[in-house]
């Protein structure tokens, strides 16, 4: 979604409530506003500023300069796929905020006390007791640990990075349990699963004699059958690898890895140039609780979604129950219309022959007195309102089934 404002539309905004809040409502973040603000040439508050104001004080507001340029007069803001998130999720993404503005954050664990938590020593010892992949990484799987892939040189680092998020995550009310994918966080009655992995290294891959010995033999066949006009389509060329790798000391953690819930949240963090991954835990956990909210979001959607679609098949159902019945009454209607003609016609015929029975003889008359009354009877019986009068059918009056292939 795409907003447009003036630089002094922009400046009035970050000058009246925090800038935090106003990246919110813009779907992007603080940090992008930041640099839009700068781009534009549009001053904005210092650090503290927020402090201030709700602490009763007037600090020194910046005046706004008008420029010629007419390319940074016009803001534009593209947003994020978190603006086309539910609401209860970008409520629980808008930065927790205190009344000064200031964010609030999980506090720094050394994670000492959770490093011998079952959970963390069973991961570790796994990690320890496996066997190298070709890339260099140890695995450690099952429902009685974290699900870890990491080369050897990571180990160390591992148990604290997890000593540190279970520290956290229990302080902050979450609870870790066993689960068939691995260790998962409980949070708010929902499940949050979390893996660590090594980052890999890739290089071109360096041939190994084997590797030789097996290209110079295939060139000596290829090129003896070539020479010799033989078929060649049933030679194939050893498989070489192009690239080796190796891990690369980089860790990343990935929540609920497979699932996917709303484009815009966040579910990787990891080692960059000038951060670790063990600096992002309180925004790990702040993730948990997202994920916790968008989960039952999801099922929430899902749920009106069914009840949708239960109730549009309902209306459709009784729609065609309703077409049915339709179809049922004009058919009652005709076939009353059509014995009431043939009634009728069977009187006016009758009329017709009384009209000429005193020309028969007598013989001929007696049988003509004996149809007659025959007819007439029949006519009788023909006529549709010789009873009750017309009823209007009702969806009583027949099955379902009736009604649905009527």
């Amino acid at each position: 979604m795409t907003t447009e404002m003036t630089r002094e539309e922009l400046f009035n905004e970050i000058w009246s409530r925090p800038m935090t809040k106003v990246a919110h409502d813009l779907g992007i973040s603080d940090v992008a506003l930041g640099k839009i603000c700068d781009r534009h040439r549009i001053p904005r508050p210092g650090r503290g500023y927020w402090a201030k104001v709700a602490a009763g004080g007037n600090p020194r507001k910046a005046h706004f300069r008008k420029i010629d340029d007419p390319t940074l007069n016009q803001v534009i803001f593209h947003g994020s796929p978190t603006r086309n998130l539910p609401e209860p999720v970008r409520e629980a993404m808008n930065p927790a905020t205190t009344s000064n503005g200031q964010s609030s954050a999980f506090p720094r664990s050394t994670g000492d006390e959770a490093e011998h938590h079952p959970f963390i020593a069973r991961t570790i010892s796994r990690l320890e007791k496996a066997k190298a992949s070709e890339s260099g990484l140890l695995s450690a799987t099952g429902r009685h640990c974290f699900s870890v892939s990491v080369g050897r040189g990571s180990i160390e680092r591992i148990s604290g990075l997890l000593g540190n998020v279970v520290s956290l995550a229990v302080g902050a009310g979450y609870q870790l349990v066993e689960h068939e994918d691995g260790a998962t966080f409980i949070v708010d009655h929902e499940t949050v699963r979390l893996k660590v992995f090594e980052e890999l290294d890739r290089f071109p891959h360096i041939l190994t004699r084997t590797e030789e010995a097996e290209l110079r033999d295939w060139e000596l066949e290829y090129g003896d059958r070539v020479h010799n006009r033989d078929d060649i389509c049933r030679i194939f060329r050893p498989r070489i690898p192009e690239w080796d790798y190796s891990p690369s000391g980089r860790l990343r953690i990935v929540l609920n890895e497979g699932e996917h819930l709303y484009s815009g949240l966040r579910r990787t963090f990891g080692d960059g140039k000038k951060q670790r991954v063990e600096d992002l835990i309180g925004k790990v956990l702040e993730a948990f609780r997202i994920w916790a909210v968008a989960i039952k979001e999801r099922r929430a959607d899902d749920e009106r979604r069914r009840l949708a679609w239960a109730e549009e098949a309902r209306l459709r159902d009784e729609q065609q129950v309703l077409d049915g019945l339709e179809r049922k009454r004009v058919e009652a209607l005709f076939e009353l219309c059509a014995r009431r003609q043939r009634h009728l016609e069977i009187l006016e015929l009758v009329a017709s022959v009384e009209a000429r029975i005193g020309e028969l003889d007598a013989e001929h008359r007696g049988a003509a007195n004996e149809w007659l009354g025959w007819a007439r009877a029949y006519a009788c019986r023909l006529d549709p309102l010789k009873d009750d009068p017309p009823r209007l059918l009702k969806v009583g009056d027949f099955s379902a089934w009736e009604l649905r292939h009527a």
